[in-house]
């Protein structure tokens, strides 16, 4: 806990891994205050050329409604880089990252008042960047890792907080991009775990306020 406070997080998320880990975290009457949501509504054009609503977007929405924060939709760099109404969220203690499209500029990564941190599914270095399950299991992998790290200007670069491994279990062989698919939804239940552990590497055990 801060001072027997709360800690106020702003949430960078999307996609199924982004609702998990919003919906596992220890939220209000627990210690973490979530006081905003950013997602991402569209496709991105190379899934959907006509960059339709994402079919997870409106879960968002109820969610948002249901705790009664804003929700706020990012799907350009320029809105990204812009990260409107994100500074009437101030001050806040934790920006926290999943399934993120966009880099953070360095500007916003000084907002919050303790850290900002990036849930990754790629053990850091050596799977930075696009594509970690896939590049993983191309290479012969027999686990897979949820890394959540200290966000800097530089993609995936900043120091590891918290490892989680997960085994790839039997693959079926030409069947690769089902393999990953599998392998990425199995993730998911690790990432409220490790989130809440990240952020308390950066607050100190995570416990109700008095």
């Amino acid at each position: 806990m801060r001072d027997g406070k709360r800690i106020r997080v702003v949430a960078l998320v999307a996609r199924e891994p982004g609702l998990t880990t919003l919906r596992g975290l220890p939220v209000s009457p627990g210690p973490l205050e979530v006081c905003a949501i950013y997602t991402h509504r569209r496709e991105p054009r190379s899934a959907d050329p006509a960059r339709g609503e994402r079919p997870e977007y409106p879960r968002y929405v109820e969610l948002a409604r249901a705790w009664g924060i804003p929700l706020h939709a990012v799907d350009s760099r320029a809105e990204a880089e812009e990260m409107e109404g994100l500074e009437a969220h101030r001050p806040f203690d934790v920006l926290l990252s999943v399934s993120w499209w966009y880099l953070v500029s360095p500007r916003v990564l000084d907002w919050p008042r303790l850290a900002p941190i990036n849930v990754h599914r790629g053990r850091l270095l050596t799977y930075a960047g696009l594509k970690p399950v896939q590049r993983a299991l191309q290479a012969g992998e027999t686990t897979v890792t949820l890394t959540a790290h200290l966000m800097t200007a530089e993609c995936d670069a900043g120091p590891v907080l918290v490892e989680r491994t997960h085994p790839v279990g039997s693959l079926q062989g030409p069947a690769l991009l089902d393999d990953v698919e599998r392998v990425k939804r199995e993730l998911w239940p690790l990432y409220p775990q490790v989130a809440a552990e990240a952020i308390e590497q950066v607050t100190g055990p995570l416990s109700l306020p008095v």
